[in-house]
């Protein structure tokens, strides 16, 4: 407002825990609390290495909790003061100015957080020791909140150490249970005394411990995460896999490469996984091994010559080059130091080390204790340094690893936790750009971030329950589910003394799942806070043994990690990167979500560049930040209320992509679009049936004579007519004849059932029925007038004038057609479609097939069909010619393609199944545009026809008019095949279960809008309203959508992903499963032409999915190579258990699939017949497989990977044949050679030559057990 704030003195800045604080800006926030009359704010430093802010104030009445709750709403919490000191007067120089050195240190109430009450009782005073100790802070009221005062989970770690120590039986979880001394203290006294049960672990036998070199000092067997990683390494053979690099630009008083030696070696001592290397092969199982001496390397690099700008330039292509080495895991030390001396006192540190040895605080704590103790040796001059043992090592990991895998309280914890879980799916990527950046960060505004820490204050939570909170609703929005499951990277560190400071690989990754059902956010976070103390005591429990105890299935497909590294708070200087901090960590997941809270780190969303491109990556952390803020700004308003989407997203859903708005006559009559060509060009081909045929003037007489005597029987607008006739040109004159008469026409197939057409006549109770002669006997009788097409001169007398809308007050909201679909009741219900939406459809489909005068369309399907409606308009509402003939002549195959050639046709619509059936170099005349409709359609199907003719897929319910949506394909098309955009002036809204839209990708029900959705269902309100609501998105009152059942997704370029029924999901061994995700997979199979799936129960109990498939024309279909290219794309549940090919699909009379017709499996998948070993490499190869897959007997065919064999058990396998076989295996050869067979073939053929194998089923065979391993291994590929 152009006024100037005063903020104090230009050298009165500081700087604590890394951070440039400004004391007048905090002195400032203070003369504007309550009842404060001056403030001054200096640091002080009572103790060494105790620097702290404290607030000096004149005022009445003054209370730290007060003057710190006011300070929060608008300062970062290092700028809040540690203490408030209350003065009479300020102390003064002899000249009047403020003398700094006469403020008194803070002691007692200043350092209060609550109003303070002192700890009564034993507990509570031991408690409050130990807390004061573990958080420095002199004095802690028994009712301050642990989260409040500088707790968290690391932190906790030495509080029950030393809790333990004066014999407390304190757990880390009892601590975020009761997160007060008074609360910890009651739950401790309340529990009785347990003596906690921890089954006692050996390691290693005589033999092994025999085999160990004089230089090892310890060992211990390898962990399963850091098997996983190791296994990547050597699997994949990529260089800077699990290669973390971390580079920093550091102040130093001065740089001393002689001092950091010393340093470097004393922390060598210290610490024993900086002696660490692996041994995977020369030992019963593979081993850690802690040598007595491994000096870390140091290597130093003076760059200070160099300008700034050539400095940064000479440390990125160091850090790129750096990235691209690898270790030898068997050499310790698996870590290098990097110094790049830029001046005196300023230096480029960079850290690279393995990360299977060290997680993120472990660098952390190692970094900070390498310069604390750098600084200290600087500043004392002394040329020696011996650092003390700390009371653990990480022995402890594997130990408590081996414990967990023997409880049997964790294994059944798990196996309830996890049961009937849903996987939670990722959007599909979208189109990835090149050189993406793997990381989007975003920092949250100071004004949430200072009201979610409100928030977890008032509930009682640490920070990071609300940001997990947060990502588990995140979670929702992206796979459109309620029950998630999410990756929680926990820290597994032993509750003991020295727990928080041993360096190590303390990680797990486990599964944290959640049902996210409406509730207030303050609830959902309870509920969140509640489920992660359920995880925390059981975080011991690794991550791969729950894979298989899962049956080797995905868990989770993204994972949140929240990181504090508060460690680095020790260090007057915090390490800055500038940009240079590089890491390499591949997670395999296909999000990873990381976030900390502290000011200028904020909130961080990482993602695999190749997975996603930066604008979607954007969008998704514009979800978290909706979604975080709206928790911030209002935590008592329920979590569904919102969908987090921005503005212009919304925007490009609701408007953006739907249909274009054609301006086209609201107010006319699918008819007089007829009349209208019919009176500019009568003498023009109109439709042909074999030699029949009839122009447009005799065509439109023919219908009107007989809407004439319609129209004397009593027919007015919104009438059923019935009519069942044989394809012909009397069928379609009959059905203008009953438009033109104003009633709505009602097909009826000669080949139903006698039953279903009683049904259906007595339900449209129409005024007449229409038929043929050969037809009238086998109709039901109905009581009304029956009107013989086949007999039109009975007619000839009646007016061949067009009738008049008007007279009949015939409107396009009327009747045009009434359209019988299977119901879930086993009635029939009929659709009641409007003129209006028939009249759209015949000017959308014109104009987007490209139908002129002189085009000659072919009515193929049966009139019961609406298709067979959009045929006949598509032809006389354009002026082109329609060619009917008997159904003999559409017989798929020869039958059809003559057809085809001998009428001429340029358009024809045909089902998916009818285009599969064709064969792949069949000549179909003069045909330029392909339709095709009704069931998924193959990529390679596409590929094919669409190479050759305008091939168009399209979409749309019978509750909205025929079609739509449709989508021209062009090859190559993608592995789904989309169906497309709406057609003019359609509407289409893919929605969540609140009835929002679904976020770009994310899978949501289809629900229909616009002018061609229908009237209901005949004699069905009930129905009617359930399933055609009102449209909340349109400005018109009366607009409504058709919720069709169906499951889609948005692509970002507009076009939609038919994901299946909403109702074909199906429910296998408590994973539910969409068929028409795996129908998709398999129709990208080569060979394949049509596929469907069906979960079939053929005995009680033996419940399985069924693959039926009929194949390309000269393809042969192996089961073997059908489960491999599955496996590779699927979960191991979601391929099915038998696959059926069959000469063809049943097809119901409308050209639909018959599911009931499909048979009952004929083949079910088998192992192979058992062979015996036949020579001593196989029977060596025998030996060794039966041990590892605890079998009496293995054939030689088997697969390793199908009978049971993992990425762990892969590792062990390869350390034992190494042995037998040196320098002859390497980890791919095994999924090259997965059976006995093949690998004792390639040993005996000599190293490098492998035994022949078809080169499409060792591919399969590879790409599948290799994508098997990674989703073994999935959860090592850690953040």
């Amino acid at each position: 407002d152009g006024n100037i704030d005063y903020l104090g003195r230009n050298d009165f800045q500081v700087k604590i825990r890394g951070f440039r604080i400004e004391l007048g800006e905090i002195e400032a926030r203070l003369t504007a609390c309550d009842g404060v009359q001056d403030a001054v704010v200096l640091v002080r430093e009572d103790a060494p290495g105790e620097k702290r802010l404290v607030a000096y104030l004149i005022g009445a009445g003054l209370s730290p909790a007060s003057l710190r709750e006011q300070l929060s709403a608008h300062l970062a919490d290092y700028m809040i003061p540690g203490a408030f000191v209350t003065l009479d007067a300020f102390p003064l120089t002899a000249n009047g100015k403020l003398d700094r050195k006469a403020l008194p240190a803070p002691e007692g109430e200043a350092f209060a957080v609550n109003a303070y009450q002192a700890p009564s009782g034993p507990t509570e005073e031991v408690l409050a020791q130990v807390w004061g100790d573990v958080l420095r802070r002199e004095r802690i009221g028994v009712n301050d909140n642990f989260f409040d005062v500088g707790g968290d989970s690391i932190r906790s770690i030495a509080i029950v150490a030393k809790a333990r120590e004066h014999g407390l039986a304190l757990a880390i979880v009892d601590i975020f249970k009761a997160p007060t001394i008074a609360a910890l203290a009651a739950l401790l006294d309340a529990r009785e005394a347990v003596t906690e049960e921890r089954t006692e672990v050996s390691f290693m036998n005589d033999a092994d411990r025999a085999r160990l070199p004089a230089s090892v000092v310890d060992a211990y067997p390898v962990t399963m995460l850091q098997m996983g990683m190791v296994f990547h390494n050597q699997y994949e053979q990529e260089a800077g896999l699990y290669h973390e690099v971390s580079s920093h630009c550091i102040d130093l008083p001065s740089w001393q490469p002689d001092v950091m030696r010393i340093v470097l070696d004393a922390m060598g001592s210290k610490h024993p996984v900086l002696r660490t290397s692996f041994d995977l092969h020369n030992y019963s199982e593979a081993l850690q091994l802690v040598h007595a001496e491994a000096p870390i390397p140091l290597i130093v690099t003076d760059i200070s010559a160099l300008d700034g700008a050539a400095q940064d330039q000479a440390v990125h292509a160091f850090l790129d080059q750096e990235l691209k080495r690898s270790f030898d895991l068997a050499t310790a030390p698996l870590l290098r130091i990097f110094i790049h001396v830029r001046s005196a006192n300023k230096i480029q540190y960079t850290f690279s080390g393995h990360h299977a040895i060290l997680d993120g605080w472990s660098v952390a704590s190692l970094q900070t204790e390498l310069f604390k103790q750098y600084t200290a040796l600087c500043e004392s001059g002394a040329r020696s340094l011996t650092l003390a043992p700390l009371a653990l090592t990480p022995k402890v990991s594997a130990v408590r690893e081996r414990q967990a895998l023997q409880s049997p309280a964790q294994r059944a914890f798990w196996s309830g936790y996890l049961a009937e879980r849903e996987f939670s799916a990722l959007p599909p990527a979208e189109a990835a750009e090149d050189d993406v950046a793997r990381v989007r960060s975003i920092d949250l505004p100071d004004a949430v971030c200072l009201k979610l820490q409100a928030l977890a204050s008032e509930q009682e939570v640490p920070m990071r329950t609300l940001l997990l909170c947060a990502h588990m609703r995140l979670l929702a929005t992206l796979s459109g589910k309620t029950d998630v499951t999410t990756g929680l990277v926990s820290n597994v560190r032993p509750e003991e003394t020295d727990g928080d400071k041993v360096l190590g690989l303390f990680l797990n990754t486990l599964p944290f799942r959640q049902n996210l059902r409406p509730a207030s956010w303050r609830d959902l976070v309870k509920a969140t806070y509640a489920s992660e103390l359920d995880v925390m005591q059981h975080r011991d429990y690794p991550y791969f043994q729950l894979h298989l105890d899962n049956g080797r299935q995905p868990l989770y497909d993204i994972v949140f990690n929240y990181i504090n590294f508060h460690v680095y708070d020790e260090l007057d200087t915090q390490p800055e990167d500038g940009g240079l901090t590089k890491s390499f960590e591949a997670t395999g997941y296909g999000l990873g979500v990381s976030c900390s809270y502290q000011k200028g780190r904020g909130i961080h969303l990482d993602m695999d560049a190749k997975a996603m491109p930066p604008a979607q990556v954007e969008r998704i952390l514009g979800y978290f930040v909706a979604i975080l803020t709206s928790m911030a700004n209002a935590p008592d308003s329920l979590h569904t209320a919102h969908d987090f989407m921005a503005d212009a997203e919304r925007s490009q859903l609701l408007h953006c992509l739907q249909g274009s708005a054609a301006d086209w006559p609201r107010d006319e009559l699918i008819h007089q679009l007829f009349e209208q060509h019919a009176a500019a060009q009568p003498h023009a081909l109109a439709a042909a049936f074999g030699a029949q045929e009839i122009s447009y003037g005799e065509l439109n007489a023919r219908a009107n004579r007989l809407a004439h005597h319609l129209l004397a029987l009593g027919v007015k607008p919104d009438d059923r007519v019935a009519i069942c006739a044989t394809r012909g040109i009397g069928m379609v004159a009959g059905l203008l004849g009953i438009l033109k008469a104003g009633a709505g026409y009602v097909p009826l197939d000669p080949a139903y059932p006698a039953d279903r057409l009683a049904f259906m006549l007595r339900d449209s109770a129409p005024v007449a029925v229409l038929t043929e002669d050969a037809l009238a006997a086998n109709l039901p009788s109905s009581g009304v007038p029956l009107v013989l097409l086949d007999e039109p001169q009975r007619f000839a007398h009646l007016p061949a004038a067009n009738p008049d809308p008007a007279a009949l007050g015939l409107t396009a909201s009327h009747l045009a057609y009434v359209i019988y679909t299977s119901g879930s009741t086993g009635q029939p219900k009929g659709v009641m479609n409007a003129h209006r939406g028939l009249c759209n459809l015949a000017r959308a489909q014109i104009d987007t097939f490209g139908v002129r005068a002189d085009s000659r369309v072919l009515q193929f399907v049966s009139l019961s069909f609406d298709v067979c409606i959009s045929e006949v308009t598509m032809a006389l509402c354009s002026g082109a010619s329609l060619h009917l003939a008997p159904a003999s002549a559409l017989l798929p195959g020869e039958p059809l393609l003559a057809t085809l050639r001998d009428r001429r046709i340029s358009h024809v619509s045909l089902p998916m199944a009818v285009l599969a059936a064709l064969p792949a170099d069949a000549q179909l005349g003069e045909v330029h545009t392909l339709i095709v409709g009704g069931e998924a359609l193959p990529p390679a199907l596409a590929d094919h026809w669409s190479a050759r003719f305008k091939l168009f897929n399209s979409y749309g319910p019978t509750e909205a008019t025929v079609c739509a949506t449709v989508y021209q394909c062009r090859a190559p098309n993608p592995p789904m095949v989309p169906i497309g955009r709406p057609l003019a002036n359609n509407r289409i809204y893919i929605l969540d279960d609140a009835g929002r839209p679904a976020p770009l990708g994310v899978t949501g029900e289809i629900h229909i809008g616009g002018v061609q959705v229908a009237r209901g269902y005949l004699n069905r309100p009930e129905l009617t309203a359930q399933r055609f609501i009102a449209d909340p998105f349109s400005p018109d009152p009366e607009a409504r959508l058709y919720k069709t059942g169906d499951l889609g997704r948005w692509l970002a370029d507009g076009n939609i992903d038919y994901m299946g029924r909403n109702d074909f999901q199906v429910k296998l061994r408590g994973f539910r499963i969409e068929l028409g995700e795996i129908e998709s997979k398999l129709l990208a199979c080569d060979g394949v032409r049509e596929a469907v799936v069906m979960a079939r129960e053929d005995a009680p109990g033996d419940k399985r999915l069924v693959a039926y498939l009929v194949a390309q024309d000269g393809a042969a279909l192996a089961p073997s190579l059908l489960r491999a290219s599955l496996s590779a794309q699927l979960a191991d549940y979601m391929v099915p258990a038998a696959f059926v090919v069959l000469d063809a699909l049943p097809l119901t009379p409308n050209g639909k699939l018959d599911r009931k017709a499909l048979p009952a499996s004929a083949e079910i998948a088998i192992a192979p017949d058992y062979v015996a070993p036949r020579n001593a490499t196989e029977e060596q190869l025998a030996r060794v497989w039966c041990e590892l897959l605890r079998r009496e007997r293995i054939g030689v065919n088997e697969n390793f990977f199908e009978s049971g064999g993992h990425s762990l058990l892969l590792v062990k396998m390869h350390s034992e044949l190494s042995a037998a076989f040196p320098g002859r295996l390497a980890i791919a050869d095994y999924f090259t050679h997965n059976s006995i067979a093949r690998l004792a073939g390639f040993l005996d053929a000599g190293q490098g030559t492998a035994i022949r194998v078809p080169g499409a089923i060792a591919r399969a065979e590879t790409r599948k057990n290799r994508m098997a391993v990674q989703r073994d291994s999935r959860q090592k590929r850690t953040h």
